[in-house]
């Protein structure tokens, strides 16, 4: 059964109202920040622009203690796009941009399942590399067009595509975060776990791919969507009625959630009009004993929104922001290394 006429209504409307804030917040900010170079509109998978990812690139890496040398190639819209059928490496760098590899971010941006690009997000992703991590922004396909788990299945493409490149990009395939918010945030969540049980993977027909999550952010994310009454309006377009009946074993993410899934740094807002489903994600993982932090954002007199973090200008974003990179640093493999180290020393009698 299609998405219903209301329900696509509904998403057109959703569309552009969110287009209509994201460019207020966002308006005069830069494209190109200092420290940072862009890789722009390469192709992941077959799906024309909505298959599409950016990559910024630090000059210094969160995992090491130096300043690394800049990248020395800008691929433009053009140039991935045309290389995208032509030789092996023509839209890659000769040589990876820095001389280590750098930690990187995989974002899966929000919007409903209906809404969202990558352009949406290239401000937050380019003040989250000049901190230090690599950032992997891709566009996915988008509900009413694209119907459950089509957005996942992108996902999936981007991971794969991630560890079968990330040489050519200066990336540590050994020191993957992923962030997403709201709909972002659950699929983050949805493709976590399906990486750490089989039989929840199975559903989906996925292999994991050649790379190491080290933690994750769920920032005001969606959870709980194993029901039609929690996707009423616009996220019918892509959660339709005939999902939930031939799919619905595949909407039960939380029942899979383990041990297994990496440490999860939980996101909200006091003025999030989702909140509550952080705040149930957090009591849920807390009972089932799986390693989290929940960190709520905002006070009486300076509420904040759903994903407020992506506003840049906002000073608690900025906080909020500092924090989740924080929470990723103690998760670097070289971090937990040397620290181990360290404290190794420490033990060996003089």
């Amino acid at each position: 059964m299609p998405a219903s006429v209301k329900s696509i209504a509904s998403a057109k409307a959703m569309r552009l109202l969110i287009r209509k804030n994201d460019d207020r917040r966002d308006k005069g900010l830069p494209t190109e920040v200092k420290g940072v170079t862009r890789f722009n509109d390469i192709s992941y998978g077959p799906a024309g622009k909505w298959n599409l990812l950016d990559i910024y690139v630090p000059a210094t890496s969160s995992g090491d203690n130096y300043p690394l040398p800049s990248a020395s190639a800008h691929v433009s819209a053009g140039t991935a796009a045309a290389a995208a059928n032509s030789a092996p490496n023509a839209a890659f760098p000769s040589e990876p941009p820095l001389r280590r590899p750098v930690p990187a971010i995989i974002n899966i941006h929000g919007g409903g399942w209906i809404y969202g690009t990558k352009e949406t997000y290239q401000f937050y992703g380019l003040s989250l590399a000049r901190q230090g991590f690599a950032f992997v922004n891709f566009n996915y396909r988008l509900a009413p067009e694209a119907v459950f788990p089509e957005e996942l299945d992108d996902v999936n493409s981007v991971f794969h595509w991630v560890a079968g490149h990330a040489g050519q990009y200066g990336l540590d395939a050994d020191n993957i975060f992923v962030i997403g918010d709201s709909a972002g945030g659950q699929m983050a969540c949805q493709y976590l776990t399906a990486l750490a049980d089989p039989g929840f993977r199975a559903k989906f027909g996925y292999e994991v791919p050649r790379l190491t999550v080290r933690a994750a952010a769920i920032n005001c994310g969606a959870s709980f969507i194993d029901t039609p009454e929690a996707v009423a309006g616009a996220a019918e377009c892509y959660f339709t009625p005939e999902v939930f009946r031939d799919k619905a074993d595949m909407l039960r993410t939380e029942d899979h959630m383990t041990n297994g899934l990496p440490p999860l740094f939980i996101q909200t807002a006091n003025h999030d009009f989702i909140r509550d489903c952080s705040v149930r994600l957090d009591g849920f993982l807390t009972g089932k004993g799986i390693p989290h932090e929940f960190h709520s954002y905002g006070t009486d007199k300076h509420p904040q929104e759903h994903v407020f973090e992506c506003d840049i200008r906002n000073k608690e974003a900025r906080k909020c922001n500092r924090d989740e990179l924080d929470f990723f640093r103690r998760y670097i493999r070289q971090q937990i290394l040397r620290s181990a180290a360290f404290k190794s020393k420490q033990t060996v009698p003089s």
